[in-house]
């Protein structure tokens, strides 16, 4: 996403958040309920994660190749008129409850089976 030479500025932000999360959340969270009620801690993040899911929504980019192809059969079938444009991800033909229980099975596999694979001292 960023060249090497302009690297380091969102690699310091995004190492420097797991920590500052935790030592600026209490003292925000303190100033918020000194001066109003506490309900306002809750009204203060629901408005935060507002605030991110729009940037996050305007500013970051799509990256997955299988949505990528997809836009651009979609565009090609548009402008040509020709149907035969398909996406690899449009000729699946999973149901969206097998793709959501796939979803839920998969952290589990993972949690059991890789130790299969860590090497052996």
């Amino acid at each position: 996403m960023f060249p090497k030479d302009r690297l380091s500025a969102p690699m310091m932000i995004y190492t420097a958040a797991p920590f500052v999360g935790p030592e600026v959340g209490p003292v925000m969270g303190g100033f918020i309920n000194q001066y109003t009620n506490w309900r306002w801690s809750f009204w203060v993040l629901v408005i935060w994660a507002g605030v991110q899911w729009m940037l996050i929504l305007f500013f970051v980019p799509e990256t997955y190749v299988p949505v990528l192809l997809r836009r651009k059969a979609i565009k090609l079938r548009k402008e040509t008129g020709d149907s035969r444009w398909q996406a690899p991800i449009e000729k699946m033909n999973r149901s969206v409850a097998k793709t959501v229980l796939w979803s839920c099975v998969r952290p589990f596999q993972l949690l059991f089976f890789e130790w299969f694979a860590l090497p052996r001292v």
